[in-house]
């Protein structure tokens, strides 16, 4: 789903003479970027297009929404097991059960 007043691919597909197509880039081709990127800029992980999503819903989740918002705007599946996953990670540390119970 797009923004309000947002139209069109995030990442537009490259020709090999380096120009914009009018059409998205293939997820392989934004995870291939990125892993190079992260690899140019000397971290120490590998980053791939995963790496992207799955931050975005952690990072969003850490901001305070809500899944279904989440799923909505990412397009996932309102009950998708993989972004309850990312929220988890958050959720456990910000939301945990031992808190102010005197333990």
């Amino acid at each position: 789903m797009n923004s309000p007043g947002v139209d069109g691919a995030l990442f537009h597909s490259i020709s090999k003479r380096d120009a914009l197509g009018t059409t998205h880039m293939l997820g392989k081709a934004i995870s291939e970027i990125i892993a190079r990127a992260a690899t140019t800029a000397g971290l120490p992980v590998r980053l791939t297009g995963h790496s992207v999503r799955s931050g975005l819903a952690t990072e969003a989740r850490r901001a305070r929404h809500d899944a279904k918002t989440i799923a909505a705007q990412r397009g996932w599946r309102p009950n998708c097991a993989e972004l309850y996953r990312y929220m988890q990670i958050v959720d456990a540390w910000s939301d945990n059960v031992l808190a102010g119970i005197g333990l």
